[in-house]
């Protein structure tokens, strides 16, 4: 693993269920030194971190259990694996944080334990900025657009932009730009060279400094509706034809993902 991985696990548990753990392992056997235990426990209303070296355990770290995966919904969990520390994020909300105790790019391997269904294990690994993604089938209504980002420390913002070209000048059907230092999303279309009036009514800033987030963007037939880990945040009805729309152009101060184009 590299600092800046991104492990993303969805399950639930299974009936009756109230153990089981996700291991990030230092080799690739079950004896394997373990860099990070996450170990909820339903029956003692906790979550357990901890580590093992040599066959021995460390100090436990503990925290209460979040709601979704006591009473058994679907849950994703998100860890987040910096140069000293791991961050956990279970459905959008900040779990708890553990200091690595080993090098984390020893990491070689993941072992998934207990009664937990995981259906879904996914590495997402930082992208090389400036971000362009040509959109598959275009924007098609129903259809959905998913960003992982994360803002970096004393970033002043950043922007998710649906363009009608790859060109720095091109037409922008959406521009979506948090901005950290304002406690503001910004939204707009750029058009024939000019920028068209803002948008910055919101029910609340649900961006942190170095915190990861998920911008979902369902298109409709009459505007795009924008999610924020998981929660309804703005909507902004069209300005330009969908036909128009051809990239996605992730920019500014964050950390940027694989996106998904559903």
């Amino acid at each position: 693993m590299e600092k800046g991985d991104v492990v993303v696990f969805k399950g639930f548990m299974r009936p009756g269920g109230d153990v089981f753990s996700v291991n990030f392992m230092t080799g690739y056997t079950a004896d394997s030194d373990i860099a990070l235990h996450f170990n909820p426990r339903i029956g003692e209303g906790q979550v357990i971190m901890n580590c093992c070296t040599g066959g021995d355990w460390g100090e436990e770290e503990k925290a209460d259990i979040p709601s979704v995966i006591a009473e058994g919904k679907p849950f994703e969990i998100k860890i987040v694996t910096k140069r000293n520390k791991f961050k956990v994020y279970v459905n959008g909300n900040k779990c708890m944080k553990f200091d690595a105790r080993l090098n984390v790019e020893d990491i070689k391997g993941i072992m998934v334990k207990g009664e937990a269904f995981i259906y879904q294990v996914k590495l997402e690994r930082k992208l090389e900025k400036p971000v362009v993604e040509s959109l598959p089938f275009g924007l098609r209504e129903g259809g959905w657009i998913v960003v992982q980002a994360i803002p970096k420390k004393g970033s002043e913002g950043f922007a998710v932009n649906l363009c009608c070209g790859e060109d720095d000048d091109c037409d922008v059907a959406f521009h979506f730009n948090p901005r950290l230092q304002e406690n503001c999303s910004i939204r707009n279309t750029f058009s024939g060279g000019d920028w068209q009036e803002e948008e910055r009514d919101q029910p609340c800033f649900p961006f942190e400094k170095k915190e990861t987030c998920e911008i979902a963007i369902n298109i409709k037939s009459d505007k795009f509706v924008t999610y924020v880990n998981g929660e309804h945040y703005i909507d902004y009805n069209h300005r330009l034809s969908l036909d128009s729309v051809c990239h996605l152009k992730l920019t500014g101060h964050a950390e940027f993902y694989e996106p998904e184009f559903l």
